[in-house]
């Protein structure tokens, strides 16, 4: 039997800490047009002491529950059974939250969900202006990946930072009162800025030149 409240679907693989934190706005977009629904998480489980989705959104009381995206999504069962999984559900929307450039991934994602019984996908990044972030000034500064994952859901036309409430972590006064005292540890330290020099993907790794020439304009300024 149907359950009588909306299903929301919301799918986001790959999602590492950052990822997570940078879709923050678009969450609360979508639970803002589904504020009565049931909101599900579709998802690729981190390895290792990655730090999962769950662990930030359900904290914001944005998820209802989350759901496996095998990773890859490969072989006859691991296919049947995510596509079981969904479609007891019975969603009444999916979107598609992440960033993806492959035409073919998207038309193979679309149509696994079509063939859910999900008719009504939004997000998804079909055309170029949406599935890479916009050039603000020439050669200077480009969008930020909060500003493209809204605009691909038309919550927004133009590129920009979105609204300062909505990126908030609402950090407990736990969290707050552990960092402050991390903090405390290094009483010198008064201003600072933290850097991760790491990434999973080649594309990601700037090289040492490169940081080296921005950390040293960095701390000129």
């Amino acid at each position: 039997m149907h359950n009588s409240r909306e299903i929301v679907i919301v799918f986001q693989i790959g999602a590492s800490l950052g990822d997570t934190i940078v879709s923050i706005p678009v969450h609360r977009e979508i639970a803002r047009r589904h504020p009565n629904a049931e909101r599900y998480l579709l998802t690729s489980f981190p390895i290792g002491k990655m730090v999962t989705p769950a662990t930030i959104l359900d904290s914001l009381r944005l998820l209802s529950g989350i759901l496996e995206y095998p990773m890859p999504l490969r072989g006859f069962n691991n296919i049947r059974k995510l596509y079981q999984k969904i479609a007891r559900l019975r969603p009444d929307y999916l979107y598609y939250v992440g960033a993806e450039t492959k035409t073919a991934n998207l038309i193979r994602h679309y149509c696994f969900f079509r063939a859910c019984g999900i008719s009504r996908i939004r997000g998804v990044p079909w055309s170029h202006d949406v599935r890479l972030p916009l050039e603000i000034e020439k050669g200077n500064l480009w969008e930020s990946e909060a500003s493209r994952l809204l605009r691909s859901i038309k919550a927004t036309t133009v590129p920009g930072p979105p609204p300062e409430d909505d990126r908030l972590l609402n950090l407990s006064q736990e969290e707050r009162t552990k960092a402050a005292h991390a903090l405390s540890q290094s009483p010198d330290l008064k201003r600072f800025v933290a850097i991760s020099v790491g990434g999973k993907l080649t594309i990601n790794d700037w090289g040492n030149a490169a940081w080296s020439e921005f950390l040293s304009d960095m701390s000129s300024r």
